[in-house]
């Protein structure tokens, strides 16, 4: 018998979705759930989601859903089992529709999140930023469950009072980068093995791992039959768009292209300026859309190191960093987050295992004008090309898995 995901792309098998309640009770909710979606995200350490229920068996008082419950979602995609548990974090929009049938939707997060909360410690770390934080992880979360695939570009020394690991972590990231002087992610994703803590360096680094394109219907079967070639069409999306691209108001007013950035250094009471442009202390990935005729007064862009000032403070005998301070870190640091969305596009597609947030994918985008023959290829050069996943929605409905993405990324296409 043919596999069901062979006849249709959307289709996924082995679907179950289970509640167990704190008095050891365990139902499967598979026929009450009308959708289910599972979020990721490159700025989320934890996965989270929610559950849409249709429930005319009295389940939110019987079991009763209070929002202790543990929250098991299983499926078979691609024959790569999918085995997920959750927490509850919450009941939502409960409505009665008759007198027999209510609806709500059950909010679940990472268990890790509920480690966090009873979690808190007091401790002072010395090292590469990027050890400390995988030192937190695995003292809270579990030996070896964090997967780092960077190295660390800075260390310090630094107190964590009384500090939640999330916070904790939370605050190195902000301070620390790769060795490339890239900002620093941790996320997890569906089909990940473990959290991963990675580099924006390093992300924008891999290999392409899937390509799409606007699906459009030509119909070139002699009896007029086109869904024949449904699977043709496996991974591809039904729906592409750019919700926003080339905010360059915002980008300037934040120094992204050119800042001050004032070092004071608390034990020597001095204080450096220094004047940063990106041209000069970044590495420009693709081409980069800021052409360099565009200009402020006849000035470049470079030259406006006054449009913010940024205040890097240390203490180099005390909680400073351990190698050479380099003043133009952070600014390198920030000015990388606030291009990475330089452009970003919105797309709804099949569900396809390989496609995770943190990962590269190439996206053909069509320029605005008639398609007369299946032979015409009316490619937007300027929008196509590479985009990093930056989020992903996985939407289970009435059987069919897709997918939600927001892309992201710092440059544009061939000019």
């Amino acid at each position: 018998m043919a596999n069901i995901e062979d006849m249709s792309p959307k289709q996924i098998s082995g679907y179950k979705v289970l509640i167990s309640s704190l008095n050891g009770r365990t139902v499967d909710i598979t026929p009450l759930v009308v959708e289910t979606s599972i979020f990721e995200s490159i700025y989320s350490i934890n996965l989270h989601g929610q559950l849409v229920i249709a429930d005319n068996s009295a389940l939110f008082s019987d079991l009763p859903i209070v929002g202790q419950e543990k929250i098991n979602i299983q499926f078979i995609k691609n024959d790569i089992d999918v085995d997920l548990n959750f927490i509850v974090s919450g009941v939502e929009d409960l409505a009665s529709y008759n007198d027999s049938i209510g609806a709500y939707v059950i909010t679940f997060t990472s268990e890790s999140k509920l480690v966090n909360a009873v979690s808190e410690f007091s401790k002072s770390f010395s090292g590469l930023g990027i050890d400390i934080i995988e030192q937190i992880y695995n003292d809270n979360f579990g030996k070896n469950s964090l997967d780092v695939k960077v190295k660390g570009g800075n260390s310090m020394n630094v107190v964590m009072p009384f500090s939640k690991p999330f916070a904790a972590i939370n605050m190195i990231q902000r301070k620390s980068y790769d060795v490339h002087k890239s900002p620093l992610f941790i996320f997890n994703t569906v089909f990940g093995d473990a959290p991963e803590l990675t580099s924006l360096y390093t992300m924008q680094s891999q290999e392409t791992i899937h390509k799409i394109s606007n699906r459009i219907n030509v119909n070139t079967e002699a009896d007029g039959q086109s869904s024949r070639d449904m699977l043709q069409h496996r991974g591809e999306a039904y729906h592409i768009e750019i919700p926003s691209a080339y905010n360059v108001f915002d980008q300037i007013s934040s120094g992204t292209f050119a800042s001050s950035i004032d070092t004071v250094d608390i034990s020597t009471k001095s204080i450096t300026r220094d004047s940063y442009n990106y041209l000069d202390h970044d590495v420009i990935d693709g081409i980069d859309y800021m052409h360099s005729n565009f200009k402020i007064n006849d000035r470049s862009l470079t030259k406006y190191t006054s449009a913010n000032v940024s205040t890097n403070y240390i203490n180099t005998k005390l909680f400073g960093s351990l190698n050479d301070t380099d003043n133009y870190a952070t600014a390198t640091v920030d000015s990388k987050l606030n291009r990475i969305d330089t452009v970003e596009l919105s797309m709804h597609m099949d569900s396809v295992p390989v496609v995770r947030a943190g990962t590269i994918i190439d996206v053909d985008f069509t320029r605005f004008t008639p398609m007369l023959s299946d032979k015409d290829n009316p490619k937007d050069e300027i929008t196509s090309g590479r985009y990093l996943v930056s989020s992903l929605r996985h939407h289970i409905k009435l059987g069919e898995y897709t997918m939600a993405l927001n892309l992201v990324r710092n440059n544009i296409g061939v000019v």
